[in-house]
């Protein structure tokens, strides 16, 4: 038999479809959908398939979404229906709904019956084993468990643990709407640190990306969710008459719900989450745009300066990136690879529903915006911490930007030898050239001098261009410098 994947023909041993149709007769001769693996064995042997053939099968089933078989997961369990999964996550999605209806209509009585862990299924997206254990269909005792279940969701980054019996599913939370998102977003804007946008080559953010993405960053990454944090451990007796009015909404990442709300609501959404690092200051706000991903990030400044706070964002680049890539290889979508851009400063009314960024250029020296294509010289301080330095921060992107200690390095190589005990480094942070190594020698005091004049004069953005003017600035023998700056870098 013969499948057309794209443009290839693959040929397909007629045996394996015989296979699918003798596993499929099986299953519904049990009256179940769920196989173990020692039975799928036994029907092979019958067949005559060579040794791995039965794997290499149920894997290009499991391709085609006719047979769920998860390999390395749950090895010895075989779905033959891929929708089982499905078919019990429903069951939540449909739990939660009615949870949502009793709470928008508070004279029911179902909702002051509700436990504490259920509203915080309903807040919070937080489910625990005994959620699952409650919908029995399609679990076979020694075959396949709520357990069971619980590892499938975890390794296939559909939720992510919290603690030993807690799990955060961020797939079943509510949207937040493209008002509050958009607000959101203006509100980093205000911060000292560019936003930076994920996005992806179709345009558009495949299925599933975001929710993975939250879930590898938790439990690969070690962030953690700020409201989820925030939940105390209660007891039985107080969980039972516990609401969500509890949760603060003084200290969310978006704006509490308007007055006149019928309820109250957790911060948390599908598309708005906000993360904490036990480890590393500030938070990083993560928003699904659907047709990319934006990275916020809020540090306090006055406490990380310079190299400090270039390497945090470089380090959270690093980790969104590595979750996405992840993300996209669970979701099927490995061809695809993440690329980074900037919001563009050039937003407009039009720009509310359509995401405005602007790009890297192919010489990573200019960016370019997606709406007009109007092109930046330079990059503005803000957004010079999120460049690469020696790879650092790179994750699937594959950029190459001009980075501080890469410039630092070049410009020792081509000072004159009295300067050789001098490296320069730039702090485009804060738009000024400071010494890390001061040489005895009066030409660098007037080099310096140079450098703070144009410093106290300098009146926008940093570029290449204002450096080597300055430099030239000075007497004839340091010109050697000024020329090579300038054939490197404008």
């Amino acid at each position: 038999a013969c499948i057309e994947k794209g443009a290839k023909t693959h040929e397909i041993p007629i045996w394996w479809f015989i296979l699918q149709l003798i596993l499929e007769a099986l299953a519904l001769k049990l009256g179940r959908e769920v196989l173990s693996k020692e039975e799928a064995i036994h029907v092979s042997d019958s067949l005559g398939f060579p040794e791995g053939e039965l794997d290499a099968a149920l894997t290009f089933f499991d391709k085609l979404n006719i047979f769920l078989y998860k390999k390395t997961i749950l090895p010895e369990v075989v779905f033959t229906n891929a929708q089982v999964p499905l078919d019990k996550l429903s069951k939540l999605v449909e739990k939660q709904y009615h949870l949502k209806a009793a709470m928008v209509d508070r004279t029911k009585a179902a909702d002051h019956a509700i436990t504490g862990d259920w509203h915080k299924f309903r807040d919070n997206g937080i489910l625990t084993l005994d959620f699952l254990e409650d919908s029995k269909n399609h679990y076979v005792e020694g075959i396949f468990t709520a357990r069971d279940f619980l590892v499938l969701l975890e390794k296939s980054l559909v939720v992510s643990r919290l603690s030993r019996t807690e799990y955060f599913f961020p797939a079943i939370l509510n949207m937040t709407t493209e008002e509050k998102i958009s607000e959101c977003l203006e509100t980093c804007s205000r911060t000292k640190i560019a936003a930076l946008v994920v996005e992806f080559p179709t345009g558009w953010a495949p299925p599933g990306v975001y929710c993975c993405s939250v879930c590898h960053l938790q439990s690969h990454s070690g962030w953690e969710v700020v409201e989820n944090r925030r939940i105390k451990p209660q007891s039985k007796a107080s969980a039972a008459t516990h609401t969500s009015s509890g949760l603060k909404e003084d200290k969310l990442p978006l704006p509490p719900p308007s007055k006149g709300s019928s309820a109250s609501h957790s911060s948390l959404s599908r598309n708005c989450i906000k993360f904490d690092k036990i480890d590393r200051p500030g938070s990083v706000t993560f928003i699904d745009k659907f047709s990319s991903f934006v990275v916020c990030v809020n540090v306090d400044t006055s406490k990380m300066q310079g190299d400090q706070l270039s390497e945090h964002c470089q380090a959270i680049k690093s980790e969104i990136l590595a979750a996405v890539g992840a993300a996209l290889k669970n979701t099927h979508h490995e061809d695809t690879h993440a690329t980074t851009a900037f919001l563009c400063p050039q937003q407009d009314e039009s720009c509310s529903t359509e995401l405005h960024v602007a790009r890297l250029s192919s010489n990573k020296k200019q960016w370019i915006c997606s709406k007009n294509k109007e092109v930046f010289d330079s990059f503005t301080p803000d957004q010079i911490l999120w460049l690469s330095t020696s790879g650092a921060g790179g994750g699937s992107s594959g950029e190459s930007a001009p980075a501080m200690s890469v410039l630092a390095n070049r410009v020792a190589a081509v000072i004159p030898d009295k300067w050789k005990k001098v490296a320069v480094q730039f702090e485009l942070s804060r738009g000024e050239i400071r010494a890390i190594q001061k040489d005895e020698d009066d030409s660098f005091d007037r080099f310096m001098a140079v450098m703070d004049h144009w410093k106290q004069s300098l009146s926008k953005p940093f570029t290449w261009a204002t450096l080597v003017s300055a430099l030239q600035s000075l007497s004839v023998n340091e010109t050697r410098l000024a020329d090579e700056l300038n054939r490197e870098f404008c």
